[in-house]
């Protein structure tokens, strides 16, 4: 595991940082700050559930995981945690394929390793700015916001890419999520309209 001072030095210095880390780069270390990041996006929403559960989030997922005894914070934990292993490294692995096509020359695993540098702090730092009353939500956007500017970093380090080529890999990207998101959309009313007739 990387020490405190790695994951300060990737958010205050990190070109250097990156440069400095990107020989150390192994799967094993990218998965364990997966890991890291993924047990803290899955403490912030399970208590964001049980302390707030009125929000759109609380809504949305809280039914899924209510059962008899009432929502299990426990299940939805483990299914968060899942999920954020597996996705994040499904996007990475994505990111890196697109990159590759576009003339990268990085690995998989550079990519992975240094964007978790910066991952883990931001995931750990940004719910707790949101606590901040009046400015907590402004803060975590601008931590945000600078986490983008550290991606485009990383894409430098890793594959060589300039800011225009990086913007490229993120349209593919997004591009590539519409048409996800357009055939999840039809496919839904198909099963609307199939469930509607099929109650008539």
């Amino acid at each position: 595991m990387e020490s405190l001072s790695t994951f300060v030095s990737a958010l205050t210095s990190p070109k250097e940082t990156f440069a400095l880390k990107k020989k150390e780069a192994s799967f094993r270390k990218g998965l364990e700050l997966v890991a890291v990041v993924s047990v803290f996006t899955a403490i912030s929403g399970t208590l964001g559930i049980l302390l707030m559960p009125d929000s759109s989030q609380a809504k949305f997922w809280a039914p899924l995981f209510t059962g008899a005894q009432g929502f299990s914070g426990v299940a939805y934990f483990v299914f968060s945690f899942l999920l954020g292993v597996i996705g994040s490294l499904v996007f990475v692995w994505v990111v890196n394929a697109i990159s590759r096509q576009l003339g990268g020359k990085g690995t998989y695993t550079e990519l992975l390793f240094l964007s978790l540098l910066y991952g883990v702090p931001i995931a750990v730092a940004s719910p707790l700015l949101q606590l901040i009353p009046l400015v907590g939500g402004a803060l975590s956007l601008v931590l945000g916001l600078y986490g983008f500017y550290l991606w485009f970093l990383t894409m430098k380090e890793t594959h060589g890419f300039s800011f225009g080529r990086s913007c490229l890999v993120f349209l593919v990207l997004l591009a590539i999520f519409a048409v996800i998101g357009i055939i999840a959309g039809f496919v839904a009313v198909l099963s609307a309209i199939g469930a509607r007739a099929a109650a008539h």
